[in-house]
């Protein structure tokens, strides 16, 4: 772990045996490990600033479709209907069940909306350098705090368990929503895997 305002950190701490060593110089593409016990200390990720801001933007333009299109539509006898994420928030809310809609609305789409759009200031902010801003720090502690908020996972289970449930008493179709949605989620997963936190950090200047 290393000091979380200095841009030149010297000391690193392992997270496994709280080995200390001297802050590795890594290049895109370089790991550092712990000598002691071989534990990851450090990965630089390829290109990460370009990258994260890339993947927030393709998110947040996929966000739109994949809220509010409908996923998935079933006809029963003559009745049918369709259910998209935000209608089947609002569904919940309608029917009373308020906390569940309150949750489903947080962690499928407030979250993983706001992990975009911090990421993609971030990422202007480095690209611009700019991360004297005050808003800088509290952001990256703030995306810290939601990094695994997001659950849009458990709502597309919710969409596969009820495909398997009503597939023999329903006909089912699949609209353009679900696709843009799997597109989002993969977004979701593009931005972990770019997102380097570590090396937002080292950006903040040392005063005094």
């Amino acid at each position: 772990m290393t000091a979380a305002t200095s841009q030149t950190p010297t000391i690193l701490a392992c997270r496994e045996c709280d080995n200390l060593m001297h802050y590795p110089d890594l290049q895109e593409g370089e790991q550092a490990r712990c000598r002691q016990c071989h534990h990851i200390l450090l990965y630089r990720k390829r290109d990460p600033v370009n990258r994260s801001i890339a993947v927030s933007i393709a998110g947040l333009i996929l966000s739109v479709p994949a809220i509010f299109l409908p996923i998935m539509s079933m006809k029963m006898l003559s009745i049918s209907s369709t259910v998209s994420l935000s209608s089947a928030v609002y569904a919940l809310w309608k029917n009373e069940i308020y906390f569940v809609a309150l949750v489903t609305c947080f962690f499928c789409i407030l979250a993983p909306v706001g992990k975009l759009i911090i990421a993609l200031y971030l990422g202007i902010a480095v690209k611009l350098k700019r991360v004297t801003s005050r808003r800088y720090i509290p952001l990256i502690k703030f995306y810290q705090r939601i990094d695994s908020w997001e659950m849009l996972e458990v709502f597309m289970i919710g969409i596969l368990v009820s495909i398997f449930k009503l597939r023999d008493d329903a006909e089912l179709f699949f609209d353009l929503g679900l696709v843009s949605y799997i597109l989002f989620m993969i977004t979701i997963v593009g931005l972990k895997l770019s997102f380097d936190k570590e090396l937002l950090w080292n950006k903040v200047p040392v005063h005094g």
